[in-house]
């Protein structure tokens, strides 16, 4: 697991992380929901973000959000729940139908290789990544 509030490159995630995910969209978008947990815990203590994440915490009272990229040929999709102050990643209910969650995100490509190249960028400044799927 890596530390917050000391990514310096994307190398601190791992090896392979950050690196072309061709068609491993998946990949891409668990990638990217660790890069957000790792902002939330370096500023779960920090003006205005602790105030977001706690309003984000009861705004989604541990309901299940489902990331997805959509329009190409393939179609990944990755579902969390933020609970304890940590996004946490879950399986698809099989019991429940899609319209049942409470968000859908649609994470356009570009944006998700952003992150994923600028990843030390979007750390420090926690403001360049899209949480309207809080709201």
């Amino acid at each position: 697991m890596v530390k917050p509030c000391i990514i310096k490159n994307r190398q601190d995630f791992g090896q392979d992380f950050g690196q072309d995910f061709g068609q491993d969209f998946g990949m891409a978008l668990s990638q990217y929901l660790t890069v957000c947990n790792v902002i939330v815990g370096c500023n779960q203590h920090r003006f205005p973000f602790a105030q977001i994440w706690r309003a984000m915490e009861e705004r989604l009272d541990g309901q299940p959000v489902e990331f997805v990229i959509a329009g190409h040929e393939r179609v990944a999709r990755q579902f969390m729940v933020f609970q304890g102050g940590e996004i946490k990643q879950v399986q698809a209910m099989k019991n429940k139908n899609p319209g049942s969650w409470v968000r859908v995100k649609k994470v356009p490509l570009p944006y998700l290789r952003a992150v994923l190249e600028e990843t030390p960028r979007y750390i420090a400044n926690p403001a360049l990544i899209d949480w309207d799927w809080v709201f």
